[in-house]
């Protein structure tokens, strides 16, 4: 019994530190497997997907998702998260990114920095230049197909003017975009060129005084074509260029064409005081005849030859009359050249008198009618009859009108874009905005119409028809800011003998044919659904009508 005991005891003694191991061990296992299992939940919570949804202007989606898709399937990648695009408004798309919080944040971002990016492009910017005549062709390729490519590669907005405004055997190209894109734009055009005439040269700028740009240029380009074809080089004026008052000249060729082309721009500089007045046409003395727009409704081509600082503009309507005031301008200056300097003198001079002088360091002579005498200085604020400009000269240089230039009436007639006023924000920026948008002493034609002949100045529609979408001057000067649409209100029905369509409640969508409109602030619509009776009624009255003797 004794020895039992004492076994069974030598066994308890051996067991009991075997369980107490394994009883701190099974402790240990449940306290890891809690720790995992709080990991997995933590890894769960952490990979849990979201969504959001947020809306972008429809223009710019096809510029988000990009050429293939690669600019969205970038995002995708570089985020980890998956970018889906559905219908929205009539001007939105709607953007669903899925992902983990934090990837779709970046996501997001990325996204609204590219659309900031094509919203609002680094400085944007505007460059001319001249393609030879015979590559335009092919540079623009079938239907359009290789400016297009251009277009795409660069960002840039390519335009070639194939009516022939570029001197002698060249057309004008206008690039339009950011720094980077119209430089890219400018170098795949330059290798097209050498690669389809094999001419290649370096070009400098030339800086003038912005005043002097129109006499630079000539009418219709006659200067600077002069220039070209004396030079050799090619000259083109870079539109976008504007510092303190002055243009730049851009002259490719050889060394040599171009040192003899910038000596003959220097040259040929002439100086002007800025544009202004009140003339009307009684201000003018009756031998002269004023100058006639066409008929009203009927759009005709005109230069803008001047542009005034409250917004009217001088044009002179392309034509006969542009060949016949050329020879005039000739026939004065070989006239009044041969002249001594005491022949001719103007004996008596007031406001209205009509005469002949030059314009600035111009040395053609020209008409013009004097604005304004300061006899304590001895000058004349002169305006010049054919152009509109004004100028102040010494009243020693006035020459007497002779008879015999009095046969063509004055060619510049003033106007004001019609519909529109001045905005709150007009300034010295606007009458830039305006003298750039009308090609103001560029001499390159606009398209005009007479809206209303009996106003003082008569009012007009400009419209620019040389780039890919036709550009009405006025709608533009609004867009910028600078005018304001006036409001119609001469329209007004006071038959009781006609009752009209109502229209449906405010607020209400409805769909409608555009039929006529008067101003872009009267339109006059048709809603859908009365087209047959329209129809019927017609009918009615072509067979009641139809034939019928005047009563």
């Amino acid at each position: 019994m004794a020895k039992r005991t004492h076994a069974l005891l030598g066994l308890c003694v051996l067991v009991f530190p075997l369980c107490l191991v394994a009883a701190i061990y099974w402790l240990f296992f449940l306290q890891n497997h809690k720790t995992l299992e709080d990991d997995q939940k933590h890894v769960t919570k952490a990979e849990k997907q979201t969504s959001v949804e947020f809306s972008i202007p429809g223009t710019v989606v096809g510029y988000v998702i990009g050429k293939r898709g690669g600019n969205v399937r970038q995002v995708e990648e570089s985020t980890s998260t998956r970018i889906k695009f559905k219908a929205g408004t009539a001007d939105d798309k709607i953007v669903v990114i899925t992902g983990r919080p934090e990837a779709v944040a970046r996501a997001r971002a990325a996204i609204e920095a590219t659309i900031e990016s094509r919203l609002k492009p680094d400085e944007p910017n505007t460059v001319s230049m001249v393609i030879p005549r015979c590559a335009v062709g092919r540079i623009i390729g079938r239907q359009g197909s290789n400016i297009r490519s251009m277009q795409r590669e660069t960002g840039a907005q390519i335009s070639i003017n194939r009516s022939g405004s570029g001197a002698g055997d060249e057309n004008m190209c206008t690039i339009k975009g950011s720094d980077t894109q119209v430089q890219m734009a400018l170098q795949l055009l330059k290798e097209a060129i050498l690669q389809i005439t094999g001419v290649d040269g370096k070009s400098e700028a030339v800086v003038v005084p912005l005043e002097t740009v129109g006499r630079i240029i000539g009418r219709q380009g006659s200067n600077i074509q002069r220039i070209q074809q004396e030079s050799g080089a090619a000259i083109t004026y870079d539109q976008s260029f504007s510092s303190n008052g002055e243009g730049r000249f851009l002259v490719r060729g050889t060394e040599d064409q171009i040192q003899e082309a910038k000596q003959m721009l220097v040259g040929s500089q002439t100086f002007a005081t800025p544009l202004g007045g009140t003339r009307t046409r009684s201000d003018v003395t009756k031998s002269l005849a004023m100058g006639e727009l066409p008929k009203t409704g009927e759009y005709f081509s005109a230069f803008v030859s001047a542009v005034e600082r409250d917004g009217d503009v001088w044009l002179q309507e392309v034509g006969q009359n542009c060949s016949e005031l050329d020879g005039l301008v000739d026939a004065m200056t070989s006239a009044y050249d041969s002249l001594a300097s005491t022949q001719d003198i103007l004996s008596r001079v007031s406001v209205g008198t009509l005469c002949v002088a030059p314009f600035g360091s111009d040395s053609s002579w020209y008409r013009a009618v004097v604005e304004n005498l300061d006899m304590s200085i001895g000058t004349a604020t002169l305006r010049f009859v054919d152009f509109g400009d004004t100028s102040v000269v010494e009243l020693a240089t006035l020459k007497s009108l002779r008879p015999e230039y009095l046969t063509l009436p004055a060619q510049a007639v003033r106007c004001s874009l019609a519909h529109v006023k001045h905005g709150k924000n007009w300034s010295v920026h606007s009458e830039q905005d305006l003298s750039t948008l009308a090609k103001c002493c560029t001499w390159r034609p606009l398209m005009a119409r007479v809206i209303n002949p009996s106003s003082i100045p008569p009012t007009i529609e400009l419209i620019d028809t040389t780039t890919d979408e036709d550009i009405n001057i006025a709608s533009e000067m609004v867009t910028l800011g600078h005018m304001e649409w006036i409001r119609d209100t001469s329209f007004s029905v006071k038959s009781s003998m006609f009752t009209y369509v109502p229209l449906p409640a405010v607020g209400s969508v409805f769909t409608a044919f555009l039929t006529a409109v008067r101003n872009p602030d009267l339109l006059f619509i048709q809603p859908q659904g009365f087209q047959s009776d329209i129809q019927m009624f017609t009918e009615h009255m072509n067979k009641l009508y139809a034939g019928a003797q005047t009563m």
